[in-house]
């Protein structure tokens, strides 16, 4: 039929896709075949049909069976295995016979079989009768798991501790079969030692002898002793004189050399052509030697326009007369060429040398901002790469200006680096593994810039650096950075000179006294606390060089005892540690001050009425003492704990 194509028993019938549907009567079947039913399950899932409302419906009327008495699960059941077996049926002899068998329906037997013609529905006292006796088989039944469950669980216990009585007991067999074990051992340890025991008996005997025979031997070795002893003295004196003697001799032949020599200078001018050559008429250029001498007397500090003047006069004194002298512009130029030859010779030492250290430091002079950089190996040799002027004093232009020296070492040096990929700067930045600077931001940006730039051309410069494993190339590019311990105390002291300046104003609120009440003595004030100022003005007073105009340095200096020396010296407030040690002199001096300018000396100008005001304040020499116990406590020992000899990494162990 139209729409039935693929089922093949299914269109056998006088029906439409369309009737089966749309819910139409069935046609009466004497035989409802396997075939059938199974082209109708597949029908009802291929649509997408509930197969209680057509399947069963179909089945019902077909076979005449009352619907409510289908096993609607059975029956579903019985479908699933009519499809699997036949699957299972490879001959078409076989699953045609199969397929045209009667298919039986399943029928629920709740109830007795009935009639299909005559068919009564049960009372409803016969369908609480059989719910009840469902409820109490339910009961029952969920009593009987859970009994089984308990017994289940029981059985598991009584398994697990079995199963660990069996693990004990094996344990128990084995340390005692160790025991045993370990028992005969003793015995052979102890019958073994009782042999040693004689052993060593024996022997303690013989060294007994021993003993007393090497004592008599030593007794004799003495006396033996005593007697070379006595000659050995006897030997050292003569010696001794002979010694003298041949010093004094020595000593002689020395100063007739040195005389013989003198003569021979003296001959030699007195013979030589009085003309000295310093200049090379035929090369056109100074000879080494007088290259040499020009750089010498430029490292002794002599000004480049007198070097020539200094040479003539040198030669007029030996008797010569000087050719040629340089000009200031050529003495100039050999400075130069000075600088260029201890480039190159930087380059050629340190390409030798592996785990340097680079030490930077950054200072102001006259409004200019210069950068030092120095190189140390491992036997602390010190090479200066260079003083140079930088715009700033930032991390990047730290970095620029050590860019330009190692591309000036580079190319001094470019003769000898002629098959590298990389000049010898570079190669000495390579061999830099660790930094040295102070705690300054600037010096830590540079630190990171310097490990960048130097992982950058690593790849250049080490031979086979693609072949390296991730963590050896790590290894060729860490660095260590370490920074200078002494910085610290610059720092400790700013803040405490902040907080002590916080608590006077606080204390004081707002009240002037000391040197503060006087608004003549204003002028050698400044925005600092008290404390500080009293210090400074200290200093200024009774330290020698410090103000030789208004100080007082050299009659407090001569008034002083022999055995009593003068503590206070010249404060320089970015030196290490200066100001806790001048608190400390301050305080042990404050009555000896108050003294002398009060009875002694006098106060005859400004600076010592502001002196003479603030010493005998108590808050200002309660800051003083509390400078000075830091000093003691921290300051000085951790200052003399960073110059003690030793390497830097002991500075991390801290012992309690």
């Amino acid at each position: 039929m139209k729409g039935l194509e693929k089922y093949r028993f299914l269109s056998r019938l006088q029906v439409t896709r369309e009737s089966i549907l749309s819910g139409e009567p069935f046609p009466d079947l004497d035989i409802v075949t396997n075939g059938l039913v199974l082209d109708l399950y597949s029908f009802c899932l291929d649509n997408n049909m509930i197969i209680k409302d057509y399947l069963y419906k179909f089945i019902s009327a077909c076979s005449k069976t009352d619907i409510e008495t289908i096993n609607a699960e059975a029956t579903l059941a019985k479908i699933h295995r009519a499809l699997k077996t036949c699957k299972t049926k490879r001959k078409n002899e076989e699953k045609e016979l199969f397929l045209s068998q009667k298919f039986s329906i399943p029928v629920s037997t709740a109830s007795a079989p009935r009639d299909t013609s005559s068919s009564a529905m049960p009372t409803p006292e016969q369908k609480e009768t059989v719910n009840l006796k469902l409820k109490q088989q339910s009961t029952k039944m969920a009593a009987a798991r859970e009994k089984s469950k308990q017994l289940k669980r029981k059985l598991e216990r009584s398994e697990k501790r079995c199963d660990e009585k069996k693990l004990k007991l094996s344990i128990s067999e084995n340390e005692t079969k160790k025991l045993r074990i370990e028992l005969k051992d003793s015995k052979k340890n102890e019958k073994m030692l009782q042999r040693k025991l004689t052993q060593t008996m024996v022997k303690n005997a013989k060294l007994t002898n021993c003993m007393k025979d090497m004592k008599n031997a030593e007794a004799a070795m003495k006396n033996d002793l005593k007697n070379k002893t006595e000659k050995i003295q006897l030997i050292q004196s003569v010696l001794d004189e002979t010694e003298e003697v041949v010093s004094y001799a020595e000593k002689n032949k020395k100063e007739l050399q040195e005389a013989n020599e003198t003569i021979d200078f003296m001959n030699d001018i007195i013979n030589d052509n009085p003309e000295l050559a310093v200049y090379d008429e035929a090369e056109h250029k100074y000879t080494n030697e007088t290259v040499q001498c020009v750089m010498n007397l430029t490292d002794m500090k002599e000004p480049t326009e007198k070097v020539g003047n200094v040479m003539k006069e040198v030669a007029k004194l030996c008797g010569k007369n000087i050719n040629r002298v340089p000009s200031a512009s050529t003495v100039n130029r050999i400075v130069d060429s000075k600088v260029a030859l201890s480039e190159t010779q930087i380059g050629s030492v340190l390409k030798e040398k592996e785990n340097t250290t680079l030490y930077t430091d950054e200072t102001r002079k006259y409004g200019k901002c210069m950068q030092t950089y120095i190189v140390t190996d491992d036997e602390q040799k010190s090479y200066i790469l260079g003083l140079r002027e930088m715009v700033d004093k930032s991390g990047t232009s730290t970095l620029d200006t050590f860019k330009d020296i190692l591309k000036d070492i580079t190319d001094y040096c470019h003769e000898n680096e002629v098959n590298s990929k990389m000049g010898m700067g570079y190669k000495l930045l390579a061999n830099i593994r660790d930094t040295m600077s102070d705690r300054a931001s600037t010096e830590k940006h540079f630190n990171d810039l310097l490990k960048d730039y130097r992982s950058e051309i690593l790849p250049d410069i080490v031979d086979n650096w693609a072949d390296l494993s991730k963590q050896e190339q790590s290894l060729c590019s860490h660095m260590n950075n370490f920074f200078c311990g002494l910085h610290l105390l610059v720092g400790i002291a700013d803040t405490c000179e902040s907080a002590i300046k916080i608590f006077e104003k606080s204390f004081l609120d707002g009240k002037d006294i000391g040197s503060a009440e006087k608004p003549e003595l204003k002028r050698y004030h400044r925005s600092e606390s008290g404390t500080l100022r009293l210090i400074r003005t200290a200093s200024k007073t009774f330290a020698v060089g410090e103000d030789e105009k208004n100080g007082v340095s050299l009659p407090w200096t001569n008034l002083r005892s022999k055995d009593e020396k003068n503590r206070i010296v010249r404060f320089k407030h970015n030196r290490f540690n200066l100001v806790f040690s001048l608190a400390v002199a301050t305080f042990y001096h404050r009555e000896d001050i108050s003294s002398f300018l009060d009875q002694v000396h006098g106060k005859s100008n400004d600076l010592l009425k502001a002196v003479s005001l603030d010493v005998k304040e108590k808050l200002y020499l309660a800051g003083l003492k509390a400078f000075g116990l830091i000093s003691k406590f921290i300051t000085g020992p951790l200052w003399r704990l960073l110059e003690a000899p030793g390497h830097i990494l002991e500075m991390n162990i801290v012992t309690v």
